[in-house]
């Protein structure tokens, strides 16, 4: 969720290293919104898991323990990558001064 939100993930940028600057947001924006497309049905489909392992009890082979909840904290993580994206996305659309290089760094203390 955070390196979607930085847009620190693995990237290649061939095309984008030699783009202009209004080139290089239109495929921020692009590829921003793919992301954010395939993390929600990513998420959809997760949250289906959780249920469908919920509702028929499926539990560890060893422990026999209920396996839902560790399907439900990868939930969380798809939901937190959700909503950061789509933050992401707004920002990008909308406010691109504030996804400069370096504006989401803290600054050190003198």
């Amino acid at each position: 969720a955070a390196t979607s939100y930085r847009g620190t993930h693995i990237t290649v940028d061939l095309i984008w290293g030699n783009a202009n600057p209004r080139w290089q947001r239109i495929i921020d924006v692009f590829a921003t919104l793919v992301l954010l497309f395939v993390v929600t049905v990513q998420t959809y489909t997760l949250f289906d898991k959780v249920t469908s392992t919920y509702n028929d009890h499926v539990l560890t082979f060893d422990l026999r323990l209920p396996t839902w909840p560790f399907f439900l904290v990868a939930w969380i993580g798809d939901v937190s990558a959700v909503l950061l994206s789509a933050v992401r996305t707004y920002r990008l659309i909308f406010h691109p001064e504030m996804m400069e290089e370096g504006a989401f760094r803290m600054k050190t203390v003198e």
